[in-house]
């Protein structure tokens, strides 16, 4: 990922950059976590109604995970954009009443 600054500066596509990245990943961590647990349940044995049907095997795997697959992820992502941008514009009043200033340390860069 390039981040770009402007006299000293993160800028405000940096910004969002980095808060859509961290908070996609953050909540698939989440996701994954929550999938595999869902995985885990519907191995017990205990058999699933879809529509009234008692589902059990793969199909209930297959039954109970398929939301989580489609869903979740969509809506993670739908979020990060939705609070980056608001991230964002919190950094733009922020940054007009104090600078925010990215520092580089040029000794660990050439070490």
């Amino acid at each position: 990922m390039r981040l770009r600054t402007r006299n000293g500066q993160l800028s405000l596509g940096s910004i969002y950059k980095l808060f859509v990245v961290g908070w996609t990943f953050t909540w698939t961590l989440l996701f994954a976590f929550a999938f595999v647990l869902m995985i885990l349940i519907s191995l017990t044995g205990a058999p699933l109604t879809v529509n009234g049907a008692p589902v059990s095997g793969v199909g209930a795997l297959l039954a109970g995970a398929l939301p989580l697959v489609l869903f979740l992820p969509v809506m993670a992502f739908m979020q990060a954009l939705i609070f980056g941008g608001f991230f964002v514009l919190a950094m733009m009043i922020y940054r007009s009443f104090r600078p925010i200033t990215v520092e580089t340390d040029m000794s660990r860069v050439f070490s």
